[in-house]
Parts: C-alpha cells; sequence; structure tokens
C-alpha cells in the first residue's frame, strides 16, 4: 500500500491518494483512516471492467447519502446505484439504473434497500434488478476486502 499526500510529523493530513497492491486507489481527506467524503476505483477486479465508489466513509466503509456505486462487469450489462448506505452495504433509500453499451443510464427502480437489496417482493423484481443487487454486493464485498488492509 503507498500513501502519497500531506504529512506533518510523519502523519497524514489532508487530502491523500491511497494505492493498493492489485492497483485500486482511494482518494480523498484523511483522518486516521478512510474516513469522509471520497473515491474509490479499481479495474483489477477479477471479472470486472470497473468498480467505483464515490460518496462518504465511515471509519472504513461506505456509509452515508447520496454516494454513487458503479459496477461495470465484464460480460454482464452494469449498473449504478445512486443512494444511501450504511457500513459498506446499501442500505436506506436509492435508485438502480442498468448502464447501457454508451453509458446511458436507463432506470431500474427506485425503493428502500436493506442489506444490499430493494424491498419489493421477490416475485415482482426483474431479472436486472436481482442481477443488479448481486452486483452491488460483490462489488461493496470486494471494496471492503480491498481497503481493510489499512484498517
Amino acid at each position: 500500500v503507498t500513501l502519497e499526500g500531506e504529512f506533518r510529523n510523519d502523519i497524514p493530513q489532508g487530502n491523500v491518494t491511497i494505492h493498493f497492491p492489485d492497483g485500486a486507489y482511494y482518494e480523498a481527506s484523511w483522518h486516521g483512516s478512510i474516513d469522509g467524503d471520497g473515491t474509490f476505483y479499481s479495474n483489477n477486479c477479477p471479472g470486472y471492467a470497473a468498480i467505483s465508489y464515490t460518496g462518504h466513509w465511515q471509519h472504513g466503509p461506505p456509509s452515508g447519502k447520496n454516494g454513487a456505486l458503479t459496477v461495470i462487469p465484464v460480460k454482464k450489462t452494469g449498473v449504478v446505484y445512486n443512494g444511501e448506505f450504511a457500513s459498506g452495504v446499501v442500505s436506506g433509500e436509492g435508485h438502480l439504473f442498468s448502464i447501457g453499451s454508451y453509458g446511458d443510464q436507463d432506470p431500474l427502480t427506485y425503493g428502500v434497500w436493506k442489506d444490499n437489496q430493494v424491498k419489493v417482493n421477490s416475485r415482482f423484481k426483474s431479472r436486472a434488478i436481482r442481477n443488479g443487487e448481486g452486483l452491488l454486493t460483490a462489488a461493496l464485498y470486494y471494496i471492503r476486502n480491498v481497503t481493510a488492509v489499512i484498517g
């Protein structure tokens, strides 16, 4: 792990960029941990062209309102989730969009989420929504595992 930024008395202060061993990186302010508003990006997760999260982090995982998680797998349609996160999972109100081949976003669903799943009767969920839930779950698991090395 490489941490670039401003240091005072050998302690990171202010804006930093953290480069992880697999090529992923995190950019934001540093408060002794990944905490505050920041961006995570990786194009090195097996099976995924890109995973990114921009929003609030609280003592490590994504947490807070107005976060944006984009997941683009190699062989499936990608998704974007805009909304609330809690302790590294999609939780609260939010929108799920599919991403077309030209980057256009088509709405899939809006609702209240808990543990990376939208609260809709499962028999009314489309295959695209179920696939989207799975992509969000996998991406957040990957982000937690990568960022855990700096505790």
